[in-house]
């Protein structure tokens, strides 16, 4: 493979290691909130020099694109020839994180099956202790993942109380994060040999990254629309001043108007009076309304593109956009900015295709419609039980 990709082997100390030869190509796809999934394909006339379970770091354009670790290789000989083909699959180091899980006390090596997690706070913070506590540095010796730094960040997010009994930690943080913007994402520094998790808001670069034809940044577009999960929900929550269940009712008329009506339930329990402050009953109502506008943006259409890129001037990866990245799209009548949901990687006799996947995904047709909840409230229709 030519210099625009390297790659390297990490040393115990998770630094920069032997090159690796070999290598006739790489796929890597990045997903937010995802670690980085990688294949690497080999061929020679020795075995894959990629031990089981090892660790490697690869460079494009003399910067590191990911550092990871295999989870799967298979090898195949051919006695005719005398060459082996392999091929080496694995994640990137974020994946590691899948691999603990978040003891009710994370001091105690003896968790207790019955115990439970909590904290209070803002939910970034949240995550991040969390993550420090069953595998950073705070964590028990037999837990720490090697090289693992939480660096200090500012919070975002609500403020809210989490609960956990022996949840997988990684999965129990994408659940937490799923239905907000907020982004977790990995850094590398091949000096130190430390790698670092960050949790924050994703970067609005839409006045300045402009996905178009017509600017010679996209070579080949593909759409995908899909119907909506429901664009009539009935929402419930918890138990009203008689005991009864409580329940709202949201539709919109504009989806099924074009898709047809297409009926769905969803149990919003967490929706439930606080006694500790006695709050109205007025108040509860008002937080079960707004949980089913956003339970109905949700549910609705799906629409998005993958691109094929081309680099030009400012639409440069990683330097000018990222996974995550807020950029602008403008396809024909399309003109709207959006969230980069995946960017997929093909490298193979020095050829290198980049295909981000932008658009509104879960937020379909609704996004485009309604800026806020204000205008959202106007344009769907309620019914409060």
């Amino acid at each position: 493979m030519s210099m625009l990709y390297e790659f390297y082997l990490l040393t115990d100390e998770g630094k920069r290691g032997s090159l690796i030869n070999g290598i006739v190509s790489l796929s890597v796809t990045f997903r937010f909130n995802e670690p980085a999934r990688w294949t690497i394909n080999g061929s020679g006339l020795e075995e894959c020099p990629l031990a089981d379970g090892v660790s490697l770091v690869v460079f494009r354009k003399s910067s590191p694109l990911f550092c990871g670790y295999a989870e799967k290789k298979v090898t195949e000989y051919d006695a005719k020839t005398r060459i082996y083909d392999w091929q080496v699959t694995g994640q990137s180091f974020l994946g590691k994180l899948a691999g603990r899980l978040v003891f009710p006390d994370p001091t105690d090596a003896t968790p207790d099956p019955d115990a439970s997690y909590t904290a209070t706070g803002t939910l970034s913070k949240l995550m991040l202790d969390m993550i420090e506590d069953n595998a950073g540095a705070d964590a028990l010796s037999a837990r720490k993942l090697s090289g693992l730094v939480i660096p200090v960040q500012t919070p975002t997010g609500e403020s809210l109380t989490v609960e956990s009994k022996l949840d997988a930690l990684l999965k129990f943080v994408q659940d937490e994060l799923k239905d907000t913007d907020i982004q977790i994402r990995e850094t590398w520094d091949l000096g130190t040999g430390t790698w670092a998790v960050m949790i924050g808001d994703p970067a609005d670069v839409s006045d300045k990254v402009i996905f178009s034809v017509d600017n010679g940044s996209i070579s080949k577009w593909e759409r995908t629309v899909s119907e909506p999960k429901a664009n009539w929900l009935l929402v419930t929550g918890g138990p009203d001043a008689n005991d009864d269940t409580m329940s709202c009712i949201v539709y919109d008329a504009g989806s099924i108007s074009k898709w047809g009506r297409i009926e769905g339930v969803v149990s919003r329990t967490d929706i439930k009076r606080n006694e500790d402050t006695s709050e109205s009953w007025a108040s509860v109502a008002d937080r079960l309304e707004n949980a089913a506008y956003e339970e109905l943006e949700k549910a609705s259409a799906q629409f998005g593109y993958k691109l094929t890129v081309t680099e030009i001037n400012r639409n440069v990866f990683p330097d000018d956009y990222d996974i995550g990245s807020v950029v602008a799209v403008r396809i024909g009548a399309d003109e709207f900015t959006a969230k980069v949901e995946e960017i997929r990687i093909e490298y193979s006799g020095g050829v290198e295709t980049i295909t981000p996947s932008v658009g509104t995904m879960q937020r379909g047709e609704l996004q485009t419609v309604f800026a806020e909840l204000g205008t959202l409230k106007e344009q769907i229709k309620v019914l409060q039980k």
